[in-house]
């Protein structure tokens, strides 16, 4: 016969201090056992009904704690319907790691969590950078939150997940949380991640969620054509504010350097390449690959115009450049006073150096992957785009070749 445990509450008066209050407990009995758990809830001498077990009156205070007696109840309640349904036996030590938000059949997946994040926090500047590490906390954030609100609960035993788990979560990420998909994606990957270190350090046997596939989905990636961002140089601008921002938009456009990359950009990293040119030589704050740029022209004539600025003079940056935020937010403004209808963002201007400066103008995918700082050429394949022009030069060569064919064979005629 399945014996159910039972619930109870009390009120014991607080030690050692002058001023008495009373405590309240949960006590869970169980074959013949019982624990008491102190459920931090303070109340005045005489707030507590004995019979009821309940906090007297209608105050806010004393229908909160009265609610919380209720959600403590159900909680046990709902143990006990899930245990009897599976017919396993329910201990009293369980109930009690449950009600405390702990475990006694090992580690769980929060823990687990927190163990990859203070492993990789070590890592900060060495393999990985601080983005890398927010992002782990985030998804750390997200799933607790997935927890609570999907399966009502403070955290989950790793002998417990599912691949359902995964699936879940990631719909969780984009009903709940209103994340788009790939977004979504990439959190799923971080925490597939987490569960392969747990793999790792021997606190899981298996994946548990192996046979869940993700895929990211292509992201139409916009960029300047020739003629914007010709018109974006060309435009007189008066606000000195905007024009910084002009410049630094534009030496991305040109150098394929993204936003985090410029803004810690030296002078010292201008150096004499192999060509004897001058090139930027530097490594991507993301991932710490190496990135060697040719300096063309157009990205000299603006670290040429910076000569004098204090922030050269002081700290020798290459370029005065404010907050990402912020730049996007002027980047908004600039694109309306030169009347370009597309979304200015330092991405796009990374996306313009690949497309439009130099895969349209045939410098090969693998030497603008090694520009750009790609570990993959799979990744500089994702922001290239085969564009109108280069589709024209190409079409215009196989004219002419067709051309010179039939006159040649017309004369044969």
């Amino acid at each position: 016969m399945y014996v159910f445990p039972t619930v109870s509450f009390f009120s014991r008066p607080t030690r050692g201090k002058k001023e008495k209050h009373l405590l309240i407990y949960m006590r869970i009995s169980l074959h013949g056992n019982s624990k008491d758990i102190s459920l931090n809830q303070k109340i005045n001498l005489g707030q507590w009904d004995v019979h009821k077990q309940q906090v007297k009156g209608n105050s806010e205070n004393s229908r909160m704690i009265n609610q919380l007696l209720v959600d403590m109840k159900n909680k046990v309640f709902k143990l006990q319907m899930k245990y009897s349904q599976s017919e396993e036996l329910l201990s009293l030590e369980e109930i009690v790691q449950t009600i405390k938000g702990k475990t006694s059949k090992g580690k769980t997946l929060l823990e687990l969590i927190d163990l990859h994040n203070t492993y990789k926090q070590g890592l900060v500047g060495i393999d990985i950078t601080h983005t890398t590490l927010m992002r782990y906390k985030t998804v750390r954030l997200h799933v607790e939150q997935f927890l609570k609100e999907i399966h009502k609960r403070d955290d989950i035993l790793l002998a417990k997940l599912k691949n359902a788990h995964a699936i879940e979560f990631e719909a969780f990420l984009k009903t709940n949380l209103n994340i788009g998909h790939n977004t979504a994606v990439k959190y799923v990957r971080n925490l597939k991640t987490i569960i392969r270190y747990g793999i790792d350090i021997e606190l899981l046997n298996k994946d548990p969620f192996i046979k869940h596939k993700t895929k990211i989905k292509e992201v139409k990636r916009e960029c300047l054509t020739k003629r914007e961002l010709e018109t974006l140089v060309d435009k007189k601008v008066e606000n000195e504010r905007i024009g910084l921002i002009r410049d630094a938009f534009v030496f991305c456009c040109y150098t394929g350097l993204a936003y985090s990359d410029i803004q810690s950009l030296t002078i010292n990293e201008i150096t004499i390449g192999i060509d004897g040119d001058q090139w930027i030589k530097t490594s991507r704050k993301k991932t710490g690959n190496e990135v060697n740029v040719p300096l063309l022209p157009s990205a000299l004539r603006i670290i040429e115009k910076y000569n004098d600025h204090p922030i050269r003079l002081n700290d020798k940056k290459v370029l005065p450049v404010i907050s990402n935020q912020k730049m996007n937010v002027y980047l908004k403004e600039l694109a309306d006073i030169c009347g370009i209808d597309k979304n200015l963002t330092t991405h796009l201007a990374r996306h313009t150096f690949a497309t439009t400066i130099t895969l349209s103008n045939g410098v090969t995918m693998e030497s603008v992957s090694k520009m750009l700082g790609h570990s993959s050429i799979k990744t500089t394949q994702i922001y290239a785009k085969i564009t109108d022009t280069k589709v024209s030069k190409e079409m215009q060569k196989l004219k002419e070749m067709d051309g010179a064919t039939e006159q040649k064979q017309f004369k044969i005629g």
